[in-house]
């Protein structure tokens, strides 16, 4: 069981995404927010992106985003509540990344019992 959580801080017609399961930019899954309180849990495989499962969440910024991989099940919450439950086999390994559209200030990411510090800020 794969946990992640990360905390975006978002303006203004920006999209930002945690990636999980990256293999290639051509190759990954992700937790897709946008500004309009829409959140889509994204595949790209092979270069195509579609998306899985859609949601939406609601709050303030920074918005704590976590997702829970187990074999090809996925859970994803924001700010605490449940936004995403969908399965997807496949891309079954891959490590995590962080990706904005514009600007933004990501927060420390957690993977499992671990805190990671962005490189940039």
């Amino acid at each position: 069981m794969r946990k992640r959580s990360q905390e975006y801080l978002t303006v203004s017609g920006n999209r930002v995404a945690l990636l999980f399961r990256y293999i290639d930019p051509d190759n990954f899954l992700g937790v897709e927010l946008r500004d309009n309180g829409t959140v889509n849990l994204i595949q790209m495989l092979d270069g195509r992106q579609t998306t899985v499962a859609s949601g939406s969440y609601s709050g303030s910024a920074p918005y704590t985003t976590y997702v829970r991989c187990s074999g090809a099940s996925y859970v994803v919450r924001v700010e605490g509540s449940q936004v995403i439950s969908a399965t997807d086999s496949d891309i079954g390994h891959g490590t995590i990344g962080l990706w904005d559209e514009l600007v933004t200030k990501f927060l420390p990411l957690a993977h499992e019992s671990q805190v990671l510090k962005p490189l940039a800020t």
